[in-house]
């Protein structure tokens, strides 16, 4: 049976622990520190902006997604956004659960709008389908280089 709960802190961590497993596997893009992210997390969740939710079958946990919700930067439209999702490979369409879980927490939460972060290198032509069949719309790109000294 597979469930999809609000994560505990220990659950977050367990979530980030194992994301780690595909630290640049799925993104060469994505590195997961996970001491550093159950801290961020740790504020976000005890001050009500951010919001992990688990995902586990038959109890094992397979997967996560995590979201915030502020206002938007530009109008103040409380928008929720998600910052991760992550399902073990082997369990992947399970997922669809988490996404489910989030947008139900958005409307909720009394967010206006619902934004999700795809990765370009990350399964584009599938996620942008399910993306779409969803009702989202590609907004923005986003670039990104690394600075050197």
């Amino acid at each position: 049976m597979t469930t999809v709960t609000v994560a505990t802190i220990e659950e977050a961590k367990a979530v980030f622990v194992l994301a780690k497993q595909y630290d640049g596997g799925f993104s060469r893009h994505v590195k997961v520190d996970v001491e550093y992210a159950t801290g961020v997390w740790m504020k976000w969740l005890a001050s009500g902006v951010g919001i992990v939710f688990a995902l586990k079958k038959d109890g094992r946990l397979i997967g996560g997604l995590g979201a915030i919700k502020m206002p938007d930067i530009h109008c103040g439209l409380l928008t929720a956004v998600e910052t991760f999702w992550f399902v073990n490979k082997e369990d992947r369409g399970e997922g669809l659960r988490l996404l489910d879980a989030y947008e139900i927490w958005a409307k909720d939460s009394g967010c206006k709008r619902v934004a999700i972060i795809h990765l370009e290198d990350s399964y584009p032509e599938a996620l942008s389908r399910i993306y779409k069949r969803r009702g989202y719309e590609l907004v923005e790109s986003h670039y990104v280089r690394e600075v050197t000294p």
